[in-house]
């Protein structure tokens, strides 16, 4: 298996695990981790299942972002926790929200151009 970096894992191991938190708890997520020295693993299942590579699931990312941008982080949090169940941090709300807005430019460009629906 050959990395974006081009370098080639010669190996598999089974049973690399990680934890995802998601809208209805947390789930772990067991995957095949490709490896060679001084290299970093790859993990082909994360991006085929489209996992991100922080702990928050994109639709709990979703609900961040839309309580925050309604309100209050603290509210946000009371909100999250209130309808997911996860305790989510002051500091972890702004770096999801930040996340989620870095491309917003990109976003918007893009939908002027035609290229995606902006909605309405």
């Amino acid at each position: 298996m050959t990395g974006a970096d081009g370098r080639t894992r010669t190996r598999a191991e089974r049973g690399h695990r990680r934890w995802l938190a998601t809208t209805v708890g947390r789930v772990e997520v067991s995957r095949i981790a490709y490896r060679a020295p001084a290299a970093a693993n790859l993990h082909v299942a994360d991006a085929v299942l489209s996992l991100p590579v922080q702990l928050y699931s994109r639709p709990l990312q979703r609900a961040v972002v839309h309580e925050v941008a309604s309100g209050s982080l603290r509210a946000a949090a009371h909100g999250i926790e209130r309808t997911t169940g996860h305790k989510i941090g002051t500091r972890q709300l702004m770096e999801v929200c930040v996340r989620a807005a870095a491309d917003i430019d990109a976003f918007y460009t893009a939908a002027a151009h035609g290229a995606i629906d902006a909605g309405p």
